[in-house]
């Protein structure tokens, strides 16, 4: 297994952790972790669905030759989303300095033949193929952008959202939290299933 990381001009590092190498078959297990590379405390927005109210978003892919694969990922964060109305503080979390934290885990090991489909209960009878040898992009976006938040509560006003109510204590780490986004990267190489 290696580890392949990406620093951006922020005060998070993510690392990607995957193996290298996996036979057509096998499941591919795939670990995000964030950093604080800084040398003071900061406070990030937990990767969960419920959060995306809040401004946080994820976008994990894998990619060969350019063409997104749809693929069987198995991941807390593939679930449908529940909303609530009282948002306490359990959505963030304060990263010490240089210390560091697992942001998002996955695994998979087949592709869907066609569009993976949207709804939960669609997924197991989906027709779906071990990955195909060949090379594949992992790759993940982590970001925290409050006027996307804003614009959920504008539309939330216009009863086209649910609107979230944050507790004090939550506005006031929303307010602290670390705005902005950061990507990595990994290549993973999928053999032949008896090579």
């Amino acid at each position: 297994m290696i580890t392949l990381a990406l620093l951006l001009a922020a005060p998070v590092r993510l690392t990607v952790d995957v193996p290298t190498q996996v036979r057509s078959g096998e499941p591919v297990t795939v670990v995000v972790v964030a950093e604080n590379v800084t040398d003071k405390p900061i406070t990030l927005v937990r990767a969960q669905p419920t959060n995306y109210r809040l401004g946080f978003g994820w976008k994990a892919d894998l990619t060969r030759d350019g063409k997104t694969v749809a693929r069987d990922e198995r991941s807390p964060l593939r679930a449908q989303t529940v909303y609530r109305a009282k948002i306490g503080p359990e959505p963030f979390v304060t990263l010490p300095p240089r210390q560091r934290m697992e942001l998002y885990r996955e695994q998979f090991q087949q592709s869907y033949l066609a569009d993976a489909p949207n709804l939960k209960r669609a997924l197991a009878d989906a027709p779906k193929s071990p990955l195909a040898p060949g090379r594949y992009e992992w790759s993940f976006e982590y970001r925290f952008e409050p006027s996307f938040a804003q614009h959920q509560r504008k539309e939330a006003a216009r009863g086209r959202y649910f609107r979230p109510y944050l507790t004090p204590e939550a506005e006031a780490l929303y307010r602290s939290a670390w705005k902005g986004s950061v990507t990595a990267s990994a290549t993973i190489e999928i053999l032949p299933s008896g090579s």
